[in-house]
């Protein structure tokens, strides 16, 4: 996740944060702007992935048969990212409650959903798949009880330093 995270957790917190305690109208085009960055690179990097799947499973790791299974990883970094990315705004408006249950229903549904996929067909990709799309839905879930909590934040009314938080 490293590429594809390019510090926007750490930035997004930082400044997010900042801006909520100095009671700023800044908190929105804050998360927008890091937002709208990182769902970008992480756009281009999935969908690189993707694309040359196959060349890279081929040349670089010499086993071809290996391409769905990069595929599948490229979807999984897409909502891990995504959903790391939205647990952590909970840390930023300090709503650590909240992170608690979330983890807890995550880890419920991951495990409903591994288990059902595995018990479909015993093959490991079934299990990544329903890990995927476990990150699926607690990326909508997050999105939408962020949407609803803290709508301030896709409201973006002021201009920001945008080189001050590149440079973060």
């Amino acid at each position: 996740e490293g590429i594809a995270n390019i510090g926007s957790i750490e930035t997004m917190i930082n400044f997010v944060s900042k801006a909520i305690a100095e009671k700023t109208q800044n908190a929105g085009s804050y998360f927008s702007y890091i937002l709208k960055t990182k769902l970008l690179i992480l756009a281009v990097v999935v969908l690189a992935m993707i694309v040359f799947s196959n060349q890279i499973t081929s040349f670089l790791i010499q086993k071809p048969e290996l391409s769905f299974a990069f595929i599948l990883s490229s979807v999984f970094l897409l909502f891990y990212s995504i959903s790391t990315f939205f647990r952590s705004v909970f840390f930023a408006v300090k709503n650590l409650k909240t992170v608690f249950y979330l983890n807890l229903i995550e880890s419920i549904v991951r495990i409903i959903l591994v288990i059902g996929f595995v018990s479909i067909a015993s093959s490991s990709y079934y299990a990544i798949a329903g890990y995927v799309l476990s990150l699926a839905i607690i990326s909508l879930v997050l999105f939408f009880a962020i949407k609803k909590q803290y709508s301030y934040l896709f409201e973006s009314k002021n201009s920001i330093n945008k080189k001050e938080v590149n440079d973060f």
